[in-house]
């Protein structure tokens, strides 16, 4: 959702993040916010999410209700205060001493304890620390269209309160909008992550066909499909609903068959190494940790042989001669031709 600007644990300078903010590549609330405070700074991923957490702060009610809290200052004691946790050292009558990463500060245990009812300092690891860090979680993990949904519906549900003859949904829409938000508690952050969408979560997405026929295709692609004889697909259907009615199951549909069936088909072993090579992906570069081969000229040469697509004959001779072989030594560290052969011998160990 957010981060704090502390360059000394994201590894940037200051100027990267302003310069980030300057192109747009991360959001700011520069007219709410004062961004030389950089222990109170949060720069957010985009504009939507930056909108998302004005809304939070300005309903005052970001966090759980911490009336359910219990308040426990001891020894070892957490709390999470502008972003940085202060460990509780020692306890006094009226006072606390924290340590966090610049030192130690000595804070009134009242101060304290008001510093939470404001919410402003919470306890770590408590429901209500939780409860905020999961909701964060929750906001992380959604994209910014369903950010900017959540907020069109929380606009629209204001918006009934106070001109309900202006709102663009149905009535029935605003009451589900409302339901989702009661049910959801009373903090703010929890109420407006209700009214995301659920759209990628509709459907079935739970297979269909049983892993008995699954666990048949797959046995049957490897042990009949792919093999040299390379039957087409309508065959090996046919073939996989003989050995179905055989074992007494219901088959798949041919669509379902073929689908599973592209997914362990192998040209290799259909159809050969040279097939495969040729429609395996053209590799336009290597990778960085890939060993250089041939690193000045001469050093690595290769040799390759190709039929060329031309028929020769002598003059006067109704006989063809037949086709040539061409053979090239290419040079690996300048992939300059170094050298040819031409003849109708086919290429040998010679």
């Amino acid at each position: 959702m957010s981060a704090d600007i502390n360059v000394k644990e994201c590894g940037f300078t200051a100027d990267d993040i302003y310069k980030a903010i300057a192109d747009g590549l991360i959001a700011f609330d520069l007219y709410h916010h004062d961004i030389s405070e950089t222990n109170r700074a949060l720069v957010f991923r985009d504009q939507v999410t930056l909108e998302f957490n004005r809304r939070i702060e300005e309903s005052g009610e970001g966090g759980p209700d911490r009336s359910k809290q219990d308040f426990n200052v001891e020894t070892g004691t957490e709390f999470v205060y502008e972003g940085q946790i202060h460990v509780v050292i020692l306890v006094g009558a009226t006072s606390v001493v924290m340590k966090h990463d610049s030192g130690t500060i000595e804070m009134s245990i009242d101060v304290l304890r008001s510093c939470f009812d404001q919410g402003k300092l919470t306890i770590r690891n408590s429901p209500a620390y939780e409860q905020i860090e999961s909701g964060k979680s929750k906001l992380d993990a959604l994209s910014p269209v369903q950010v900017s949904r959540a907020l069109a519906r929380a606009r629209l549900v204001e918006l009934a309160q106070t001109n309900p003859s202006s709102v663009t949904v149905s009535k029935r829409s605003i009451q589900r909008y409302k339901k989702l938000m009661r049910e959801a508690g009373a903090g703010a952050l929890e109420q407006n992550l209700a009214l995301v969408s659920r759209i990628s979560e509709r459907g079935n997405r739970e297979r269909k066909i049983s892993t008995e026929l699954i666990e048949l295709i797959d046995f049957f692609a490897k042990h009949e499909y792919n093999t040299p004889l390379a039957m087409t697909k309508e065959h090996a259907f046919i073939l996989f609903i003989a050995r179905c009615q055989e074992m007494q199951i219901q088959p798949c549909s041919k669509k379902t068959f073929y689908k599973e069936l592209d997914k362990s088909s192998s040209v290799r072993a259909r159809e050969g190494k040279r097939k495969a090579y040729q429609e395996s992906p053209i590799v336009w570069y290597l990778n960085y940790d890939e060993p250089i081969h041939g690193v000045r000229p001469f050093q690595y040469v290769h040799i390759d042989h190709t039929p060329l697509e031309i028929i020769l004959g002598a003059p006067g001779d109704a006989d063809k001669l037949g086709r040539p072989w061409l053979s090239l030594a290419i040079d690996a560290e300048s992939r300059a031709i170094v050298g040819f052969y031409l003849s109708f011998e086919p290429p040998s160990y010679r």
